[in-house]
């Protein structure tokens, strides 16, 4: 399975899913999704005429590039028009997407403690996760509340 393709931790999502109740999964296969409702890479997020519905997702997008920026910028473009995306993103505070998306439009970035595993994945991840969260309402610019959020506590 290649690292695209791993899922999110059922543990994590559930934890989630509890706080925010989603109703769709934005990146997702047949195999890993963690709604009813979801999107593969042949029936993509990206690709949606009108853009995503007023909704409540959860997205754990590929992490190859270009993926994170496209995924981040549609979230962006979703919450503006009144939905509620929760993303599982890499901690890479030093990238563009991050600093320019992330700090600019989230509502809040909650910085995983520990290392996570992905499943289909043998060993834990390499780098630290964010949940970031992207509301309707967000004020551009103000910065997003951050906080190290230790989840396995809440399981």
């Amino acid at each position: 399975m290649a690292s695209d393709e791993y899922g999110t931790p059922q543990a994590l999502f559930d934890v989630l899913d509890l706080e925010f109740d989603f109703e769709w999964d934005a990146a997702a296969s047949a195999v890993n999704h963690k709604c009813p409702h979801y999107w593969t890479q042949e029936n993509s997020a990206l690709d949606r005429p009108g853009g995503w519905e007023p909704l409540r997702y959860f997205c754990n997008p590929p992490y190859s590039k270009p993926n994170i920026p496209s995924f981040i910028e549609a979230a962006i473009e979703a919450s503006q028009n009144g939905a509620l995306v929760v993303m599982l993103l890499p901690c890479d505070t030093g990238t563009v997407w991050y600093q320019d998306l992330v700090e600019t439009y989230a509502m809040e970035v909650r910085k995983l403690r520990g290392r996570i595993r992905f499943e289909g994945a043998t060993q834990g991840a390499k780098f630290a996760t964010l949940a970031v969260i992207f509301a309707p309402h967000v004020t551009a610019g103000v910065g997003p509340r951050e906080w190290c959020w230790d989840w396995k506590a809440e399981v």
